[in-house]
């Protein structure tokens, strides 16, 4: 199986799993949320850790996931899935913690979303080089999609600011939760850009070649 079959089922598993949950919950008496806890409290120590898992109702679910399978698509295409899956539990667990410390309470997996766009625009950005080698290979035709907006958003980040703030109106969303998952994602997408340069570079010990 290719790469990027593997990476748009992985992608449909994520994306199934949070319309189960929502329906889980939709169908059963148990309010599934509850279990997400308050910020400032021993139950959402653990809590806010399962608030990304949980929506308020399908208009939330469905603009989530929409924005999320888009992104990690291009972040898995970029980086690869290992990478942004450890960065994606990076940006849950600090903006959980975040949440909790300065009494955020809300659900959605937003500032997941917004995390991803961090990444993308701070570590995309910075691994240009990374980027331009991916169009020596594509793996198929419905990779050029994906591959092609990792480049745009990585040496434009002005591409990526403009959609940034961008949000459906309502007066019950939570700004705080996408900054923090934006910021979060900004310090992952730093680290994922020195971690590929370092995987990237030869051995000290490996013999040169003349």
């Amino acid at each position: 199986m290719s790469d990027t079959k593997k990476n748009l089922i992985f992608v449909f598993v994520i994306i199934a799993l949070l319309f189960i949950i929502h329906f889980i919950n939709y169908i059963t008496p148990f309010e599934m949320r509850s279990i997400c806890g308050r910020a400032r409290t021993v139950p959402g120590l653990w809590g806010m850790l399962f608030t990304p898992f949980f929506h308020a109702n399908m208009s939330h679910l469905y603009h989530n996931s929409v924005w999320l399978a888009i992104l990690l698509l291009i972040a898995f295409f970029t980086f690869g899935r290992k990478d942004t899956l450890w960065s994606i539990v990076m940006i849950i667990i600090f903006t959980g913690a975040a949440k909790w410390v300065f009494d955020i309470n809300s659900i959605g997996a937003s500032g997941v979303v917004f995390g991803l766009k961090g990444l993308l625009m701070i570590g995309g950005w910075r691994n240009r080089k990374y980027l331009v080698s991916i169009f020596g290979g594509f793996t198929s035709v419905m990779s050029i999609p994906f591959e092609v907006l990792a480049l745009i958003s990585s040496v434009t980040p002005p591409v990526i600011l403009r959609f940034l703030f961008i949000q459906p109106t309502s007066t019950n969303i939570c700004h705080a939760c996408h900054i923090l998952g934006f910021i979060f994602g900004c310090l992952a997408g730093y680290f994922i850009y020195d971690k590929t340069v370092k995987k990237d570079e030869p051995s000290s010990a490996e013999p040169e070649i003349s």
